[in-house]
């Protein structure tokens, strides 16, 4: 069986947002646009392939909805196994690599610790 890459720092921050709430990519795109987000990339080039990826990988579903008169947007929910993932991310320990190579990473896992882990994974972050 063939292994799955790593998620980058990008994909994570795209599960942590819609795990807030379903989104479509141009609402995620206008985030990362106005947001300290800014740095993992707000290209449409970036974002709409990782939302893609997420897909295929059975973290996201998206589904077409329209809003009255405005364009039909694909929004994305996180998964079961998206929101197993996520959780598993937030509650690994960190690691001395983490602090040296991930502080980005590292400071994303904190930013969605308070909606996704329990209290004593937050004391122990």
């Amino acid at each position: 069986m063939k292994k799955q890459r790593p998620l980058t720092v990008l994909e994570l921050a795209l599960m942590g947002l819609v795990h807030q709430e379903p989104r479509s990519g141009y609402e995620l795109k206008k985030i990362f646009e106005t947001t300290p987000m800014a740095h993992c990339s707000s290209s449409p080039g970036a974002i709409y392939p990782a939302l893609k990826r997420l897909e295929e990988r059975g973290l996201l579903t998206g589904k077409v909805e329209r809003a009255g008169s405005m364009r039909p947007r694909r929004r994305f929910r996180v998964s079961k196994r998206g929101l197993e993932t996520l959780n598993d991310w937030v509650a690994r320990p960190v690691s001395h690599e983490d602090l040296v190579w991930r502080i980005d990473e590292l400071i994303l896992r904190f930013g969605f610790m308070g909606q996704l882990a329990d209290t004593d994974v937050v004391c122990r972050f």
